[in-house]
């Protein structure tokens, strides 16, 4: 299955020099996206960052940036932590970004909303990408709006009586090759946000 992001635009047509404007459509089409799910493996640890990580990774770039809260942190004296939470891989531009979804922990705080950063993967370069585009942006509201299990009964899920209103969804999502459109399901996960709410961790 393909994500696509689908934008229409005015445009003038210069052929016949009339000025008559017609719709053109936009097609981009990521062929490679993975979702992953920190509290999965939370009993192995790696849902909840409290020291500096020392291997190459994503999340090091991340923990990178709250390293000077991190080194605060001594034995049993915890007083900063980086709660992970899901991310996201997407293949752009033959990038692969890896958009993570995190809350902070601060003297024992839980941080109200969630936050995202953007990992880029160039080469064997990792860096974090503080550009942005549409298509990033769609991708946070959707991680921010849903849980990677809902996603993934989006995606594929076929226990209706789990979720009555998926049936629906997919429909909506969903063209006739299977393909997700992502502008679609950002616009329903916020429009069914109240009832779609239950299902997201």
């Amino acid at each position: 299955m393909s994500l696509l992001l689908i934008k229409s635009y005015a445009q003038i047509n210069y052929e016949d020099f009339s000025g008559k404007k017609v719709k053109v459509y936009l097609v981009r089409e990521f062929k490679y996206s993975n979702l992953y799910d920190y509290s999965l493996n939370s009993i192995n640890g790696d849902s909840l960052i409290n020291a500096p990580l020392n291997f190459s990774s994503p999340e090091r770039v991340l923990v990178d940036n709250y390293r000077n809260k991190l080194s605060q942190n001594n034995g049993d004296s915890i007083v900063f932590q980086i709660l992970l939470k899901s991310r996201l891989i997407v293949k752009i531009n033959n990038e692969l970004h890896f958009i993570i979804k995190y809350k902070v922990i601060d003297n024992q705080q839980l941080g109200n909303n969630f936050q995202f950063i953007d990992i880029v993967r160039k080469d064997s370069t990792l860096y974090e990408n503080k550009i942005t585009s549409d298509e990033l942006e769609i991708f946070k509201s959707i991680l921010d709006l849903s849980s990677v299990s809902l996603l993934f009964d989006i995606f594929n899920g076929d226990d209706y009586s789990k979720i009555p209103e998926l049936k629906k969804i997919q429909k909506s999502v969903h063209d006739s090759n299977g393909n997700l459109n992502i502008e679609k399901l950002e616009k329903i996960l916020k429009d069914k946000q109240s009832v779609l709410k239950k299902y997201v961790d």
